[in-house]
């Protein structure tokens, strides 16, 4: 597993590498239930994600994150349907 700071140095340089190569700003979402989303207004649960880290399935290659639909960071309300 890489270093926390090597990490973000590696997500810091693809960011900036992106918005040069397409012109549009592009910024870090930490994961869902994480700390720092949490910090940042995340309302996915912290402990069904793991503080962040994920859940590890069986024959998955990558974690599975639960996430809260209405989640400013990290979910997708176009989806919902509001009834009255």
């Amino acid at each position: 597993m890489i270093p926390t700071e090597a990490r973000r140095g590696l997500e810091r340089a693809w960011c900036q590498l992106l918005e040069e190569k397409t012109g549009v700003p592009h910024q870090i979402v930490p994961t869902p239930g994480s700390p720092e989303a949490v910090l940042q207004g995340c309302l996915c649960p912290p402990l069904d994600n793991a503080l962040g880290r994920g859940i590890l399935n069986p024959g998955a290659s990558r974690p599975v994150f639960v996430v809260e639909p209405l989640c400013p960071l990290h979910g997708n309300p176009d989806w919902l349907e509001v009834k009255p």
